[in-house]
């Protein structure tokens, strides 16, 4: 679908009039009856230009011409405050639909909008804030064959025991990584090379808490190179160099929201989570022997590429969405959550035709030269 132009001169804010297919009967006891033919209006915008040069003037009526008059509809940006939405609820989840209208809002009035442009952002209510996805399957499964033990390490070096605790939600689904005595790496690794594509920034996060060690690394694997982010739960510090950021959970108990980029690498490989001792320094990639009882407590294992997010849950699947070019819905992978909230935020375009018709060009062209207006009209 073709795109009205943009020109410079065009005055803001554009002059928009609803218009409502309403009827009303009066009875002779003067009750009143109405009802209505459509569930959203239609509108009708008033486009005055501040000024409009000679090629301006050919622009409109050669788009004008080429659309046929009102014969052919076209997407129109009405501009600042008319053309995009930041957090616009757009419904909750029910764990079975995956497939929701994207909606543009005033007040308390919602409407589906006709179709959007840009980059869209669409958000799920999760633990900590709003989620956009999660790339990680198994997210609290740290048991599954998804995350891998035996990453240059022996797989019986480090203890994955999943629900052993209670996790920052309250449920008790956190796990315990407990290296054992052997010297080895101790860590626990996942794949990232099928869910991330090269030179995209990921950003992973962990909820981890003290169970022994106060002290995590993330390694981030990109073909032979290895980058190592440090954060201590003790002093509540982070230090490398792909911005890692350590937070206490507002609800308390020990845990902290641990987080840094993965990328962008043109082979991303993988991703390390291990607890180690103090005897090993903070920026070591160095083996060492556990005590067999000491460790971490870990939940909620997140990728994503909006940066810092709230946790969305996975299993078997990972947490996506996708709208297509110029879409008015959004599809999700998997069903949201049941009672999650979902919003979003982005731009979008209404569907609209000239007022005029092809039989109307005369009265289009004086308009246009004479009061440097024109009018359109959306349609369903």
């Amino acid at each position: 679908m073709n795109i009205y132009p943009d020109l410079q001169g065009l005055s803001y804010p554009v002059t928009r009039r609803p218009i409502f297919k309403n009827l009303k009967h009066e009875t002779v006891t003067g009750r009143v009856v109405t009802a209505t033919y459509m569930q959203y209006p239609l509108y009708e915008f008033d486009l005055s230009y501040d000024y409009l040069s000679a090629a301006d003037r050919e622009s409109l009526i050669g788009f004008f011409l080429a659309q046929g008059g009102d014969l052919t509809p076209f997407y129109f940006d009405a501009g600042p405050g008319d053309d995009a939405v930041t957090k616009q609820s757009i419904g909750s989840g029910d764990g079975a639909a995956k497939t929701f209208n994207l909606l543009r809002g005033l007040g308390n009035f919602s409407e589906p909008i006709p179709a959007s442009f840009g980059s869209p952002i669409v958000y799920t209510s999760g633990y900590g804030g709003d989620g956009v996805e999660n790339l990680f399957t198994y997210s609290q499964q740290f048991t599954n064959a998804a995350w891998i033990r035996s990453l240059n390490s022996a797989s019986t070096a480090l203890t994955v025991t999943d629900n052993v605790t209670a996790a920052p939600d309250g449920t008790t689904t956190a796990a315990s990584l407990i290296p054992d005595t052997s010297n080895d790496y101790h860590r626990l690794g996942r794949a990232i090379n099928g869910a991330l594509a090269a030179n995209t920034t990921g950003r992973v996060q962990y909820y981890v808490k003290a169970n022994g060690y106060t002290r995590v690394q993330i390694w981030a694997w990109s073909g032979g190179d290895t980058t190592t982010q440090f954060f201590d739960l003790s002093a509540v510090t982070a230090s490398g160099s792909l911005n890692p950021t350590i937070t206490p959970d507002p609800g308390g108990n020990g845990w902290y929201l641990i987080s840094c980029d993965v990328g962008p690498f043109t082979s991303p490989s993988s991703t390390i989570i291990r607890p180690i001792p103090s005897s090993v320094a903070s920026s070591s990639q160095a083996a060492y022997a556990g005590d067999g009882t000491s460790g971490i407590y870990v939940w909620g294992g997140s990728l994503g590429r909006y940066g810092n997010q709230g946790y969305i849950a996975t299993t078997a699947s990972p947490y996506t969405w996708s709208v297509p070019a110029n879409g008015k819905q959004v599809t999700f992978a998997v069903a949201p959550p049941n009672n999650a909230a979902l919003s979003w935020s982005g731009n979008y375009y209404y569907q609209c035709r000239f007022l005029q018709g092809s039989q109307q060009y005369d009265e289009f062209v004086n308009l246009l030269y004479n009061a440097k207006a024109v009018m359109l009209r959306t349609y369903r």
